[in-house]
């Protein structure tokens, strides 16, 4: 009795231990390859409830022994060898069970074994859904049996490269049957890829992509491993960081590049990828202009929609006139006077003025001689006004007209000994010129213009001469 008791309980021990912790399922039998007894070596995956777990290389020709710990009872177990499964199970939870494994060596049947293959299978192999897939390695679409040494591989629809990358076959197998490279069917052309080994792959992938909108001008590559377009985010701002918006401008954003191409995005620097077109409506609000500083005005900018794409921002910064110096709180263009600069520093000619006003002042009979009878009485007058050299401002007006039909300092002003050229000076002087034949043909300005100057006396007869 008293060993019954300690029977039921074990049983109980075990029973409650194995409820927690499932003991292990041990197989073994034979392990064959296209009928042959496999090398020792031979690799055998090992894959509990489709995950894979470890890898069992056999220690002893056509033979192996493998005990499986992962999972419950009832979880399916698959051993693959060549990338082919060569049998299935179920955990049991304590069972030994005798499972023979065999697979077929050539799995391409290109008449090299797999394990010693390292290009298996061919464009046919591939999971894809484009119209007319087609592989090309090292230039050939005939592939060999075995290859060499690094190679570009092109993957194509038609005449159209989709996938280009160098590849590494003395570090790795290219198979084709793990490739999967797949097109998106919405509004916006996409792409992914997926099968090709890290360790064989030499730099990085450059592919092509649908431009299926005329005004998107961006992708939004998702750098990762993934099996479904979907996965990459509407504004390409997933919170793994593995998204990234790339303009295609051909210039080279974050390590990777995009070209327009007809109809086509053309993209490098890829690893693994996603890759999908980025399309949104821009939504720019601007602030004012700033004040002109060095000669520039600045504003501030910001898309409502945040698209985090620069298609259509508008200006944010122009050019600004400051007038001779910064305007800190201008918010227009030009400044200044409006004073050409020759006119600025003219002294008036207070006795000119004086006479002037004086001629306005008593300016009540007007002489009705026109300028030819006036020039012809004053030529016959006992003396004649000096013309060539006036004195004082008149040489100052005679450098100004004379000088808009020489070709000399236009309207030159002399102040202070120093001469600058204006050709508002000028047309100024003109309307000077003017004024002053105004004053000729008045008597008392007459009178008082040529004994203000000495330059000529009129007699009183000869003043009567023009009455």
């Amino acid at each position: 009795m008293k060993y019954l008791k300690l029977l039921v309980f074990l049983l109980f021990l075990v029973s409650f231990v194995s409820a927690f912790s499932p003991i292990p399922d041990t197989f073994s039998g034979s392990v064959k390859i296209s009928g042959e007894d496999a090398p020792i070596g031979t690799e055998i995956e090992l894959y509990v409830n489709n995950d894979y777990i470890i890898t069992y290389p056999t220690t002893e020709v056509g033979t192996y022994e493998i005990d499986v710990k992962n999972g419950t009872t009832g979880n399916p177990i698959a051993f693959k060898i060549l990338n082919q499964i060569a049998e299935t199970a179920t955990r049991t939870g304590g069972l030994i069970t005798t499972l023979p494994l065999s697979v077929e060596g050539d799995l391409d049947e290109d008449g090299v074994n797999d394990g010693e293959d390292n290009l298996i299978g061919d464009a046919t192999n591939i999971d894809n859904n484009y119209d007319s897939i087609s592989t090309v390695v090292n230039g050939t679409s005939t592939l060999p049996g075995t290859m060499s040494g690094t190679q570009t591989v092109e993957i194509k629809d038609g005449d159209d490269v989709i996938l280009s990358f160098n590849f590494d076959f003395d570090s790795a197998n290219l198979n084709f049957y793990d490739l999967v490279v797949q097109k998106g069917t919405g509004d916006l052309g996409s792409w992914l890829v997926s099968g090709i080994p890290d360790d064989g792959l030499v730099g990085t992938k450059s592919a092509y992509v649908n431009k299926l909108n005329d005004t998107s001008g961006y992708v939004c590559i998702k750098d990762s491993a993934i099996t479904d377009i979907d996965v990459i985010s509407a504004k390409c701002n997933s919170t793994d960081a593995t998204e990234t918006l790339v303009r295609c401008d051909g210039a080279e954003h974050d390590d990777y590049t995009c070209t327009e191409s007809d109809d086509k995005y053309y993209i490098t620097g890829l690893s693994h990828s996603g890759v999908k077109e980025y399309a949104c409506t821009e939504a720019w609000s601007c602030g004012g202009w700033s004040g002109c500083s060095g000669g520039t005005q600045t504003r501030g900018c910001s898309d409502t929609n945040n698209c985090g794409t620069t298609l259509s921002v508008p200006p944010t910064s122009q050019s600004c006139d400051s007038g001779g110096g910064d305007n800190p709180g201008g918010g227009s263009p030009g400044g200044g006077s409006g004073i050409p600069a020759g006119l600025r520093n003219l002294p008036p000619p207070e006795d000119e003025e004086e006479e002037v006003e004086e001629a306005v002042d008593d300016g009540e009979d007007v002489v009705e001689d026109t300028s030819d009878d006036l020039t012809e009485e004053i030529s016959d007058s006992e003396e004649t006004v000096d013309l060539e050299q006036p004195p004082g401002f008149l040489q100052n007006l005679w450098d100004g007209i004379t000088g808009m039909f020489t070709g000399g300092p236009t309207g030159a002003v002399v102040v202070e000994g120093d001469r600058n050229a204006n050709p508002f000076i000028g047309i100024t002087l003109i309307f000077v010129v003017i004024g002053l034949g105004t004053l000729f043909v008045k008597r008392k300005s007459i009178s008082k213009y040529f004994k203000g100057r000495g330059e000529k006396k009129i007699s009183e007869e000869e003043t009567e001469s023009f009455k």
